[in-house]
């Protein structure tokens, strides 16, 4: 009888350590990566801006700040943390457009301007610190879409122009000329993200009529080709996937650094602040330390001078100045 009562023990201390470990674990999941505050963004506070970076300056502009579709624009200097407002944008003030960079030069498309669709494109020329006008974008005049700077050429995807959107489209910035690529596969949708690694394109997340999307897409400009990554949602029959609860969302943001991608921020029912790490070579997913400003949505996020940052932002009516950068592999500290 004895013996009996000190297996059961025995059995019962083994399930409440067994469960301790993986609280512990899951903790840690949580604390695995700090965000640290940089020298707030010197523009008003703003949501639904652009950015892009050009060498190791990241330029954040545009943007709706509650009253106002805002022109201003603004070079961030990583080494030195500290801001500087540049020439201002020359086209009409907008909201919910997209930037890319080729070269030396930045590019800003597509927007909403509070009645009308876009696709007015206009070049930021770093060296002049002057902006000049550009071919429109060749797709339809939308907003939500996304963009990313490949080699000589700019990419711009997806969006919504009364109709949710796929159709992709490459920017030739030596000829100034737009010509229409394969459409990425899988869902069309808005206010996904989009970020490169290693010359391909990635674009996940969004929005298709009111449903967040699940699917992961690569495109190789080389091969004019897209490859469907695995799904980020736990539905496989594998254990890989039994934590990938929350990665889905809309009007989130992604940055990537060495060869893992971030993202974080956005709308899933309510405002999210979970930060996940993709490792682009495995193809797998996981948690992060969550976003420690203000929950938000609309923000922006780029990597520059090999560190990632996200920035301004939108929350019930309340629009964000600051600017957050993110150590992945630093230990998680609460006040900093």
């Amino acid at each position: 009888m004895n013996k009996i009562k000190y297996a059961c023990w025995a059995l019962l201390a083994t399930c409440l350590l067994s469960s301790c470990v993986k609280s512990s674990s899951s903790t840690d999941d949580e604390e695995d990566g700090n965000w640290i505050r940089r020298s707030e963004f010197e523009g008003v506070a703003r949501g639904e801006a652009v950015s892009f970076v050009i060498g190791d300056k990241a330029y954040i502009g545009t943007g709706y700040d509650g009253e106002d579709r805002l022109q201003d624009f603004w070079e961030y200097d990583p080494t030195q943390n500290f801001w500087q407002q540049k020439a201002q944008f020359p086209g009409v003030g907008r909201n919910s457009a997209v930037g890319f960079s080729v070269g030396t030069n930045g590019y800003i498309t597509t927007g909403y301007d509070g009645i009308n669709d876009l696709k007015d494109c206009w070049q930021y020329n770093s060296l002049t610190n002057a902006w000049e006008q550009k071919a429109d974008f060749a797709g339809s005049a939308r907003y939500d879409a996304v963009a990313c700077g490949i080699g000589d050429k700019g990419y711009v995807s997806t969006g919504f122009d009364g109709n949710y959107l796929k159709d992709t489209w490459a920017y030739d910035a030596g000829s100034d000329t737009w010509t229409q690529k394969i459409s990425m596969g899988g869902n069309k949708r808005s206010a996904a993200v989009c970020f490169v690694n290693a010359d391909k394109m990635y674009i996940c997340l969004g929005n298709n009529n009111g449903v967040t999307t699940n699917d992961l897409w690569m495109y190789d400009p080389s091969a004019e080709t897209w490859t469907e990554k695995r799904k980020i949602a736990s539905i496989s029959d594998e254990d890989y996937d039994d934590d990938y609860t929350d990665i889905v969302r809309y009007n989130a943001v992604a940055f990537v650094l060495s060869g893992k991608a971030y993202i974080s921020t956005g709308t899933s029912g309510s405002l999210v602040n979970k930060t996940w790490e993709y490792n682009i070579a495995t193809d797998l997913w996981q948690r992060k330390t969550p976003f420690e400003g203000n929950v938000r949505t609309g923000a922006v996020a780029f990597t520059a001078a090999s560190r990632g940052y996200i920035a301004t932002g939108t929350s019930s009516g309340s629009y964000f100045d600051d600017i957050l950068e993110f150590k992945p592999d630093e230990t998680y500290e609460e006040n900093d």
